[in-house]
């Protein structure tokens, strides 16, 4: 109900955790799939729980609605194993703070 009222995507994108990006071509993706296995294999499997709304400003009164993840060191992790597999698919973690993982539900104007 959420994403259907404020996201502007809801009908191109799936709710999804970005863990990289940008994405490689198509062309590429049975060689990627197969270095992504490589590196999930040492994670170990976690549950995800979304805890609170939080929000990502955007200019002056632009603001991206999401929920934090839990637990956020698992999903940091798995992000950066990911990214060692591609390292130029680095978007999601050039951010001051690091890579965020999150669930955008929407964009809104002012808080």
């Amino acid at each position: 109900m959420i994403r259907r009222e404020h996201d502007r995507q809801v009908r191109r994108w799936m709710p999804h955790i970005t863990l990289l990006y940008p994405f490689r071509p198509r062309s590429q993706f049975e060689v990627v799939a197969s270095e992504l296995r490589a590196a999930c294999a040492a994670i170990e499997p976690f549950e995800v729980r979304l805890e609170e709304f939080r929000e990502f400003r955007h200019g002056r009164d632009g603001y991206t609605i999401w929920l934090a993840l839990e637990p956020r060191e698992a999903l940091v992790r798995l992000q950066a194993a990911l990214q060692s597999a591609v390292p130029d698919c680095d978007d999601t973690a050039r951010h001051a703070e690091g890579f965020t993982p999150h669930l955008s539900v929407g964009q809104v104007r002012g808080r």
